[in-house]
């Protein structure tokens, strides 16, 4: 019984000694560029949904970090990308502004968090591409909101 828990001791620190060595390097080490590219396609109802505001962000504690600004085409496709020197690993999304199904004074909101896979090392994202594929916004979508201030 000593022995069992002296060794499940031991394995506790050492994977807590392993993050915190972690999170040493990411605060102390150096920052390295990292890509995103992101592509979709947006509907309503079934028809292509022109001029959506896309924002490609890089999710922050305090104010995010606007990394490519674009609209829709008339068919309803967005294609955006971006790059960031960060010490630890971007948290990227994407944030899409419609009126669809809306008729108020401010924007529909949905925010599509990017996963880390698709975070490619350098300025630009050659390989890797996430695709949030054919978008029905006339749907509710879970943590969708309306924004103002766009």
């Amino acid at each position: 019984m000593y022995r069992q828990s002296s060794f499940l001791l031991l394995v506790l620190i050492s994977s807590t000694s392993a993050q915190l060595l972690d999170s040493i390097i990411n605060i102390f080490g150096e920052s390295h560029d990292q890509a995103i590219h992101v592509v979709g396609k947006l509907n309503c109802n079934g028809q292509p949904l022109e001029k959506a505001k896309i924002k490609l962000y890089e999710d922050e504690v305090v104010l995010d970090v606007l990394l490519m600004e674009q609209y829709t085409n008339a068919s309803g496709t967005v294609d955006v990308f971006g790059s960031k020197a960060e010490k630890g690993w971007i948290e990227p999304k994407v944030n899409i502004y419609h009126k669809c199904e809306y008729d108020g004074d401010c924007y529909r909101k949905i925010s599509i968090a990017v996963p880390s896979e698709y975070i490619e090392l350098g300025k630009v994202a050659l390989t890797k591409v996430f695709d949030f594929g054919d978008m029905n916004v006339a749907a509710k979508y879970k943590g969708e909101s309306v924004d103002c201030f766009n």
